[in-house]
């Protein structure tokens, strides 16, 4: 169900000190990172399936 989930991935963040061992700044900076990688990704796919 939808509150055992919300509890998993609550879990899941604690489990990873993603909370409590980071700051805003940080989760922004990796937040950017990811989102770069995925626009890489995605403009290598557009560029070799063109």
């Amino acid at each position: 169900d939808l509150q055992q989930l919300i509890k998993n991935i609550e879990q899941w963040a604690e489990d990873r000190n993603l909370i409590e061992g980071s700051t805003p700044q940080k989760q922004f900076i990796k937040l950017m990172e990811e989102f770069g990688e995925l626009c890489s990704s995605v403009a290598k796919f557009i560029l070799f399936e063109t």
